[in-house]
């Protein structure tokens, strides 16, 4: 198999590494793989800690599309991958990205929550329904992009918010893409702490307001004051 590189951004993470690098450890059996932390200047010691056991880890400028860009200058796999830290990815990811033909450019996994509820259930087939009929993919479903084709489209734009839905609109518009056929387990912690009605209408119209044009400033503090 290839070398894969996957890209961490983090940010005051140092009560989730132990188990996130664990599960991260045991990846390595399954395929040639180097990770790489971004950090966005954390007050913790999530840095320390992670020099303390041997992981590659960058301090840059606090922002998602920042880390990741940065993260990828570094990465010398065939293929990126961008993985959230409260995501988890099964081993079989990197075989179902081996197993893609030549001209498939892009992907990303199917996303399940890890909320054993029905609420749940529907949030993830509403995901999966959002991404059939737009094309557009976000950060949870871990992207993965070929490292020549994504240093070709300039990668992530440097802005606050939806970094992955811009990507995801280029890279849709030129090139062939894979919905791989394995799961990646993300976190339902911000779904269950503002309500899963909630979120879901916060998503939709900050991804609505996205495609008319409001800035990505705008939509940033949309997002993280929770109301719109």
């Amino acid at each position: 198999m290839p070398l894969y590189s996957v890209i961490i951004p983090i940010l005051n993470e140092r009560a989730k590494l132990p188990n996130l690098c664990e599960a991260l450890s045991q990846l390595t059996v399954c395929a040639a793989v180097e990770f790489i932390f971004v950090d966005g200047g954390s007050e913790d010691d999530t840095v320390v800690w992670l020099k303390q056991n041997n992981f590659t880890v960058i301090t840059v400028q606090k922002g998602r599309a920042y880390q990741m860009n940065a993260g990828a200058k570094l990465a010398q796999g065939e293929w990126l991958i961008f993985l959230h830290a409260d995501t988890s990815m099964p081993a079989t990811f990197f075989t179902a990205l081996a197993a893609q033909p030549s001209h498939v450019a892009w992907g990303h996994a199917r996303v399940t929550l890890d909320d054993n509820t029905h609420i749940a259930r529907w949030v993830e087939r509403g995901i999966a329904f959002r991404t059939a009929i737009s094309g557009v993919a976000t950060g949870d479903q871990t992207l993965c992009v070929r490292r020549n084709i994504f240093n070709a489209m300039g990668g992530y734009e440097p802005i606050l918010l939806m970094e992955d839905v811009a990507l995801s609109r280029k890279l849709n518009r030129y090139y062939d893409k894979a919905i791989l056929p394995v799961e990646v387990v993300t976190s339902s912690r911000k779904w269950r702490k503002n309500g899963y009605i909630k979120t879901i209408i916060l998503m939709w119209c900050i991804q609505l307001a996205y495609v008319c044009g409001v800035s990505t400033n705008r939509l940033h503090r949309w997002y993280y004051g929770g109301r719109i």
